[in-house]
């Protein structure tokens, strides 16, 4: 079934150039995105690299110390979070990828600091370096609560939720 016109006075009628001016942010940031055909030398290269390395710095280590670890506290959580994303965004502006190179995301500009081009050999063992440190530094009164939580949704989980009396 086609979609009905707006009516005039209808409450979500809207004139036709608000219509078209939604979309204006998305045009004028345009010819400054990378990959944009204006600028052939511009490429997603570093946002992907930044999306991988903020997964394998601060999510990953989240992950694998969640399933395999019972003392891992949430303050050992918010700091393998934090902890990682920070270390990638500072290092990832001194790699090649952001400056230095032809294919960077800045050509022109040339302050390349940090030896390789990812920041993973660095970011993340310092992703679970930061999740141990923040679990040792919590304490022990919040370990053993989280293990204490651990074991109570755990032995729910595997026998199944209570029967209904009715």
């Amino acid at each position: 079934m086609p979609p009905r016109p707006h009516r005039a006075g209808h409450p979500t009628a809207r004139p036709s150039w608000a219509v078209s001016g939604e979309h204006l942010p998305e045009h004028a940031a345009l010819p400054s995105a990378p990959g944009h055909h204006k600028d052939p030398h511009r490429s997603l290269q570093p946002l992907a690299t930044l999306s991988f390395c903020l997964g394998a710095s601060a999510i990953a280590p989240a992950l694998i110390y969640s399933l395999f670890w019972r003392r891992y506290t949430r303050t050992g959580l918010l700091s393998t979070l934090i902890g990682g994303s920070l270390t990638v965004l500072v290092l990832m502006p001194g790699t090649r990828l952001v400056s230095g190179t032809p294919t960077a995301a800045f050509p022109q500009a040339d302050f390349n600091w940090f030896p390789f081009s990812t920041t993973g050999l660095v970011s993340v063992p310092l992703g679970f370096a930061f999740g141990w440190l923040g679990t040792l530094l919590s304490g022990r009164r919040e370990a053993r609560q989280c293990q204490k939580d651990h074991e109570r949704i755990g032995a729910e989980i595997l026998a199944g939720p209570e029967p209904r009396v009715r």
